[in-house]
């Protein structure tokens, strides 16, 4: 894991409630995640809203900035207010599999890209 995740992070991550409308987009670090992050910003706003930056969308999942306790976890309000004004709740992470939270109507984006490409980018 990355050094900006705390225990409590993860169990928040691990809790969050899913739905049809929570998306994930899934990679190893360096392997075209901002990329896909754009790519699936224009096609949840059809294109029709300027693009302030990705991060307001689509938050770091396991960065301990994308969540607050108050005494209950939950996603901070920067990025709580840009999922609302899109009406999808997108999160880029670098969590293995099997430590994402699962759910039937969540959809996941997991980005495989060769190993050489990863080291050399």
């Amino acid at each position: 894991l990355l050094p900006i995740t705390l225990d409590r992070t993860l169990v928040a991550c691990a809790n969050l409630p899913l739905d049809a409308k929570t998306v994930f987009v899934c990679s190893y670090p360096k392997s075209g995640t901002t990329w896909v992050q754009y790519i699936l910003y224009e096609l949840c706003t059809r294109g029709l809203r300027p693009l302030d930056h990705i991060s307001n969308y689509c938050p770091f999942f396991e960065n301990d900035k994308s969540w607050r306790y108050e005494p209950d976890a939950f996603i901070a309000p920067l990025h709580a207010a840009g999922h609302a004004a899109i009406g999808w709740r997108i999160f880029n992470t670098h969590l293995w599999w099997e430590m994402m939270p699962k759910n039937g109507d969540a959809r996941y984006v997991y980005i495989v890209r060769s190993a050489r490409d990863v080291c050399a980018s």
